[in-house]
């Protein structure tokens, strides 16, 4: 924060700015001396942390404690200009206690927080922003006032990433605000900022304009790449006055139209044996939805002593004030639809009907589909996939084909019946006799549903872009895991839709650059439902006792699930470099709780060469030769279940989830210690 000449930070203003009086002056010293004194008390005192040591720490913290006291004695007195300054000074001090937080805390620096909140909800409140949204092109007293607000806001952004954990103490003492600062909505270019008059200012932004070819602006994924770990752990006592911040950060935002740092939006994709946490996350979502897959796959969710079965509908259903969408990529059993939310809807969840939408894309799952499902895996054999059964293979196929039906195409009645009579006589010369299947049924039946789905059908690209836009909050699900994905799964033992964070972006259009965070949901130990390979499978006692202290048997089939050893961290890493998930939540440890040894696959290794493989193989050959190499760790023999704090547990479960998260590289945010919705640990 260090002021350089008459070279001014991104998001500090100087009156010469805004009094063209003041410029020449200001000019011909080649110092902003009208820095306004809050702003010039702050670059001294950011000098004097830099130049801190041991010996006169503690000063430095008293002293930036007083004079964030100070600005708070006084800030009512000032006009809008003043408090600007004097936020700007208050963030600045926070971003500075990441770097030393203990020292801070012991001096008195947690009432920062609570200081700018108050600061920075009075300015809101006093703004005029009419003038600040008008789309005409400002004089320059108004357009500094506008991009002081925004790069305000961008600060508040970054130090609300400080205190979700995503950015340690380490990454800011790396990334000092005065150091490359570039979380700046648009351009500090020198020539801009300092332009002399009106109509020069308007020459520069206008030879700006043209001339700019991307913004500069700190994306939370570069925020992310810094590092995973989290930060102020014990330093805000006050969550009370924490939860007000995103209030206010979003007022802002939705006057400003701020960069996606700054969004609030959830889009959290979780995509192994994600029930729980989704149900744990969809209280505070405004939108849940589906990208990709079927009625296939399932979960369950327990809501008030109610269990809730889910297979094609999006389970942020359960929250009464949560809007539900079926993405385009999915492929949707119009049966399995609405018998879904009639069972919803008996169990007692309200509104459901005007809670869920289906994109006008999808494709439909037909009963003829799901009759030609069998009869692939009959051909396969010995090679069958194991599939469920309910026609996901052939949907995906005739929409690869170009021949399949979108629910658009449902409304024309002629067109539908047309190409359903076209799909089923391919069929029936495919197989004959085997296809047990009446189109006249199927199409009889589509008169019923016809006119009942108008009401749930959108267009989901103008549907996302205006939640989008709003910045709505939102959950997206997946159905599978990753090792089912059509193009990185085990293949060909795998489903036939993408499930990892491609298919959620493609199957919802999302912006990617508003993606806030990426779980990945990964058991304490190994499961896989069907065939295909499985590395590590325990065919044994061992392998039995897991399917049922974690009752293993999916939601949709009934069918037990088959297990392994503890965690494969060989297919954990490579979910990871995949998806690159923000955290990860690690479910049923209290399943390990009986457990003498733990067991955790590290790496794959070829038998011939005795060389490790440097990632999951593509090869199912050169899966099936490689040897598993294991790493072994004491277990705890204690009951874990419905413990609430990372610190309760014994300190075997403890080391177990470290190693995890250090092997992955990636922190595991959440514990699951038990089937109740209550039964998880959030560590930060």
């Amino acid at each position: 924060m260090l002021v350089l000449g008459d070279r001014l930070p991104p998001f500090i203003h100087a009156p010469c700015y805004t009094d063209e009086r003041l410029a020449p002056e200001c000019g011909e010293m080649g110092k902003h001396q009208c820095l306004p004194k809050r702003l010039a008390i702050c670059a001294s005192l950011v000098d004097m942390f830099y130049s801190r040591t041991d010996a006169n720490a503690d000063f430095v913290w008293q002293t930036i404690s007083s004079e964030g006291q100070r600005l708070h004695d006084e800030y009512k007195s000032l006009d809008s200009y003043g408090q600007l300054a004097a936020l700007q000074a208050i963030i600045i001090y926070i971003l500075l206690q990441a770097q030393d937080p203990e020292t801070a805390e012991r001096n008195g620096a947690n009432a920062l927080l609570l200081i700018m909140i108050e600061l920075f909800t009075c300015l809101t409140e006093s703004i005029d922003w009419d003038t600040c949204d008008s789309t005409e092109t400002p004089d320059r007293h108004h357009w500094v006032l506008r991009e002081s607000l925004r790069r305000i806001v961008a600060l508040l952004g970054l130090v609300e990433l400080l205190f979700e954990g995503l950015i340690p103490p380490h990454a800011a003492q790396a990334n000092p605000p005065y150091k490359n600062f570039r979380a700046t909505p648009l351009p500090s270019q020198r020539d801009l900022w300092e332009a002399r008059t009106n109509r020069s200012w308007r020459r520069e932004q206008k030879l700006y304009l043209s001339g700019r070819t991307s913004h500069e602006v700190l994306t939370v994924g570069d925020l992310l790449e810094l590092d995973n770990a989290g930060c102020f752990k014990n330093t805000w006592n006050n969550q009370h006055a924490y939860s007000k911040l995103p209030d206010a950060a979003t007022k802002a935002y939705d006057h400003l139209q701020l960069p996606t740092v700054f969004m609030r939006t959830l889009l959290t994709i979780a995509t192994r044996q994600k029930g729980k946490l989704t149900d744990i996350l969809a209280p505070e979502a405004q939108l849940c939805a589906r990208a990709a897959g079927g009625h296939n796959a399932g979960h369950s969710i327990v809501a008030n002593g109610v269990s809730y079965s889910f297979h094609l509908l999006p389970s942020g259903l359960v929250n009464p004030n949560c809007r539900n969408l079926i993405g385009s990529a999915v492929v949707a059993h119009i049966p399995s639809f609405f018998k879904e939310l009639e069972e919803l809807e008996k169990k007692g969840l309200s509104n459901v009907h005007d809670r869920i939408f289906i994109s006008d894309r999808v494709h439909i799952d037909l009963d003829l589909h799901v009759a030609v499902d069998g009869l692939e895996e009959i051909e396969l054999g010995d090679r069958k996939v194991g599939t469920t059964g309910r026609g996901i293979g052939p949907a995906y196929s005739t929409k690869a084909a170009r021949s399949g039906i979108r629910l658009a195409e449902v409304f024309n009645e002629e067109l539908f019946e047309s190409k359903l009579r076209r799909l089923a006589s391919g069929y029936q010369k495919r197989y004959g006799d085997l296809l047990k299947y009446d189109v006249e049924e199927e199409i009889n039946r589509f008169k019923t549903y016809r006119p009942k789905l108008r009401k749930y059908t959108v267009d989901a690209i103008a549907f996302m872009k205006e939640a989008q836009e709003k910045n709505t909050k939102i959950l997206c699900e997946g159905a599978n895991a990753l090792m089912l994905d059509l193009d990185w799964g085990s293949y060909p033992y795998v489903t036939s839709s993408s499930t990892g964070i491609g298919g959620m972006v493609t199957g919802l259009a999302l912006d990617i650059r508003k993606i806030g965070e990426v779980i990945g949901v990964v058991k304490a130990y190994t499961t896989r439902v069907g065939s295909g390979a499985f590395k590590t499978e325990d065919l044994g006692e061992i392998g039995e006792k897991f399917q049922e202290r974690g009752r293993e048997w999916g939601t949709s089939t009934g069918r037990r699930r088959r297990c392994g050893c503890l965690v494969d961290l060989v297919v954990v890493k490579y979910t990871t470099d995949v998806n690159h998930y923000t955290a990860l939540n690690l479910t049923k440890l209290d399943v390990l709780d009986t457990f003498p040894t733990i067991k955790i696959a590290i790496a794959y290794e070829d038998p011939e060469t005795g060389e490790k493989l440097d990632s999951y193989p593509a090869s199912l050959d050169v899966l099936d030769r490689a040897k598993v190499i294991y790493h072994e760790m004491p277990g705890w023999n204690q009951s874990t279940t419905n413990v609430k704090t990372f610190e309760e547990l014994p300190k075997e479960a403890q080391d177990y989830i470290l190693y995890i998260e250090n092997f992955v590289g990636v922190k595991i945010k959440w514990v699951g210690t038990g089937p109740d919705r209550e039964a998880m640990i959030t560590r930060f």
